[in-house]
């Protein structure tokens, strides 16, 4: 399912393991989780920057695709009635879940992953 794994950063195109470049697009925020270019959660991220010790080297996967794979959440357009709909794993128009991911699991900064909130 993971179209990136090797691979460059399909944005800044670090290797994997590598720190992304300054402005990525595809860069998180450690601090919460979400995309660290327009991240609202603190100061030092907003006007200091992140420091490097904490930054989330790429790692081959696009932000949140791991979590939902392994919790098993993926959605697919719903034609008749137009938004998402939850699907299973091996549809083949089904893709990791990630609204889903931001609203019912929880971000671990320590783990720098989503984790289910009733964990």
């Amino acid at each position: 399912m993971n179209d990136f794994e090797g691979k460059p950063c399909p944005e800044c195109h670090v290797s994997v393991g590598h720190l992304h470049r300054l402005g990525c697009d595809v860069e998180q925020c450690p601090y919460c989780g979400l995309q660290l270019l327009l991240c609202l959660c603190d100061t030092v991220v907003q006007f200091k920057g992140v420091p490097d010790d904490d930054r989330i080297p790429w790692m081959g996967h696009w932000p949140g695709d791991r979590e939902c794979e392994h919790l098993g959440w993926f959605c697919k357009q719903d034609p008749v009635k137009g938004g998402w709909t939850p699907c299973c794993a091996d549809d083949p128009d089904g893709i990791p879940d990630i609204n889903r991911l931001r609203t019912e699991a929880k971000w671990d900064r320590w783990q720098q992953e989503f984790i289910t909130r009733h964990l």
